[in-house]
């Protein structure tokens, strides 16, 4: 099974997640930014399936983060996720089309049925 990075600028957003993930038996790795999470990508991309990251983060946002991780593992699978209305979902660029959206609040069923789906694709 491939591993799930999760990245989330928000402590305690970022540890549930990883929680309902690992309740649900996925791998996961986390990072609190995206300077991070490009770090764990050069490091660890080979048994990465999955980004799930927030798309309003300080410094590097998910669109930023998921850009720059594209041109590392080109046609990798996204989840993003936000509180905010789904205005920044139109700003993501075709070059990471397809992808997935979850909004928040979300559920421990709903994050996994949005990997599942995400996983799927």
């Amino acid at each position: 099974m491939k591993t799930i990075l999760v990245v989330e600028d928000n402590d305690s957003i970022r540890l549930l997640a990883v929680q309902f993930l690992k309740r649900g038996g996925y791998p996961v790795l986390e990072a609190a930014s995206g300077e991070e999470a490009v770090t764990l990508w050069k490091e660890r991309a080979t048994d990465i399936g999955l980004l799930f990251t927030d798309l309003n983060m300080d410094q590097m946002n998910g669109v930023d983060l998921a850009d720059k991780l594209e041109a590392l593992s080109p046609g990798m699978k996204t989840l993003f996720t936000s509180g905010h209305d789904e205005g920044p979902v139109e700003e993501i660029p075709e070059s990471l089309r397809p992808f997935h959206f979850l909004p928040k609040p979300y559920s421990h069923q709903q994050l996994l049925e949005a990997v599942k789906n995400a996983l799927a694709d």
